[in-house]
């Protein structure tokens, strides 16, 4: 952030802040927030007092936190592979993360609107320029939002476009994508501004001019993403699985053969996968699938029936040379799944993953392919430097979303160990819970308080999660005036120790998961 505004003050000299749009919650659309700050351009209290107008879609940071926050520890584990992070660059590394050259690094903030686009069509107007918002919720992100200049015919479709095919459902782990809803948004778009806009914009990729060809743009990603529902839904009312779909489904020439639809960044098998997962769930109505055991228990039988580990490396060979590099792949993770010490299946495994890496189009699938490769030449542990749950992003919780935090993060043997729990707490000067712990589950309820409480805490949001994360401890809290109790004071102690806050995300993706990572 720091650096595009240095860029842009260079070219264009220092200007005063006006607002900031965040057209939706993905982190590398709004975690550079503190950029701004650093460059002085506007303070937190700006924000926060509505000085300067920080506009975002309706529900961005419920989203925002799902996606960054309760399953950030994994997924940025996933995007470190997925984007290449421990590849050195080059001809056999990283070459692309396809929707920029890499991955941003440094620490990443939650920014907390104060004005949300909550209908479509709505008109804001920033600095004398009016601003026409419509919402596209559930397309490329959770909660977004693409926007209209009409005054220059200028049009802005976030993540929605691209010059290229884009994720249904993107490896690193997230919420699949409506491939329908997507290319509805995109014909409702070309209907609203389409006889207008003469320039499209966009955060990662360069601006299309001239209507003519705006509008073709728009209309071959619309079919992009129309074809990809249409096709799956047609393929599987035939019979097809989620995985024959991928393997033999073709879209129209003109609409994969587009430069700007291909599989750059979201590949075609996958979004087929995960359209058909989208409407009709994993299960493809084969009662086997219902059976099938983990990766390491199956893995063991089929090498044992096969004769053990020797005949599946001679037999990976074999395909290997035969320059069937899937089926290698595919043989050899069942020794990899179980035993990672096996290092002449290990490095066979690798090298065949890197064949295939090397000759894909996806940058995905190649970084991925290449970084899993490298977790099995060294043995795993592969270190990781990428994290979406900062402090800063943690710290800006709204309370309901903090506490829907923590009880994600209970350790439910620790919590039946405790037993049953009645609690109010009360965030000074922001919310009120009643909060119950029952059968090990922490259960809460907003702006309510029970009557009969066993314990009651009044605490502000940042000693809260000081708190529970063990950094400080409750009767310093208390004797220094940051904290009330009530009730019995000792149920409060023990609530803490029921939060697993402190979950390592170095975790093998192909190895087996070490003994420090699994849960006790």
């Amino acid at each position: 952030m720091a650096k595009s505004i240095e860029l842009y003050e260079k070219n264009r000299g220092k200007r005063p802040l006006k607002a900031v749009i965040i057209s939706h919650s993905h982190a590398d659309h709004f975690g550079g927030i503190d950029g701004i700050f650093k460059a002085g351009l506007a303070t937190p209290e700006d924000f926060s007092s509505g000085r300067i107008p920080l506009i975002a879609p309706e529900h961005f940071v419920e989203e925002a936190v799902s996606e960054n926050v309760m399953a950030g520890n994994v997924m940025a584990r996933r995007a470190g592979y997925q984007y290449g992070n421990i590849l050195e660059s080059g001809p056999k590394g990283k070459v692309t993360a396809a929707l920029g050259v890499v991955l941003a690094d440094g620490a990443s903030g939650l920014p907390i609107p104060n004005k949300l686009i909550k209908k479509n069509w709505e008109t804001v107007d920033i600095d004398g320029v009016n601003f026409e918002f419509f919402l596209t919720p559930h397309a490329e992100a959770p909660a977004e939002m693409v926007f209209f200049i009409r005054k220059w015919k200028a049009l802005s479709m976030a993540e929605d476009l691209n010059h290229l095919q884009h994720n249904i459902y993107t490896l690193r782990g997230a919420k699949s994508r409506d491939a329908n809803l997507w290319a509805h948004y995109l014909g409702e778009v070309i209907a609203r501004w389409g006889d207008e806009v003469e320039v499209n914009f966009g955060p990662h990729t360069w601006p299309v001019w001239d209507n003519k060809n705006v509008i073709e743009y728009m209309k071959t990603q619309r079919d992009l993403y129309q074809s990809i529902y249409n096709t799956v839904l047609r393929y599987a009312n035939y019979g097809y699985g989620p995985d024959e779909i991928a393997e033999e489904a073709k879209l129209p020439d003109p609409v994969s053969n587009s430069w700007y639809n291909r599989p750059y960044y979201g590949h075609l098998k996958n979004n087929l996968k995960a359209t058909y997962i989208l409407n009709l769930g994993w299960f493809d109505g084969n009662a086997a699938k219902l059976a099938t055991y983990p990766d390491d228990a199956r893995g063991k039988r089929y090498v044992e029936v096969m004769g053990g580990e020797r005949k599946v490396v001679d037999a990976a060979f074999k395909s290997f040379n035969l320059g069937d590099y899937r089926f290698t792949v595919d043989l050899l993770n069942n020794i990899v799944a179980y035993n990672g010490g096996n290092t002449e299946a290990n490095y066979l495994m690798a090298d065949a993953l890197e064949q295939l890496g090397y000759q894909e189009e996806n940058a995905l699938y190649r970084n991925l392919y290449l970084s899993c490769a490298y977790e099995l030449r060294i043995g795993g542990n592969v270190p990781n430097d990428l994290s979406t749950i900062s402090p800063e992003v943690v710290g800006a919780l709204p309370p309901e979303l903090l506490i829907s935090y923590l009880s994600m993060a209970v350790d439910p043997k620790k919590a039946l160990a405790l037993g049953n729990l009645n609690i109010n707490l009360v965030i000074k000067g922001e919310a009120k819970f009643g909060l119950e712990l029952h059968n090990g589950v922490l259960n809460s309820v907003s702006d309510y308080q029970s009557k009969n409480p066993m314990a009651t805490l009044e605490i502000s949001k940042s000693d809260l999660l000081s708190l529970m994360t063990g950094k400080v401890e409750l009767d310093k809290l208390v004797s220094g005036g940051k904290a009330k109790i009530g009730g019995d004071g000792e149920v409060l102690k023990k609530l803490r120790t029921i939060f697993d806050l402190n979950i390592k995300n170095n975790m093998n993706l192909v190895l087996p998961l070490q003994a420090e990572n699994r849960i006790k």
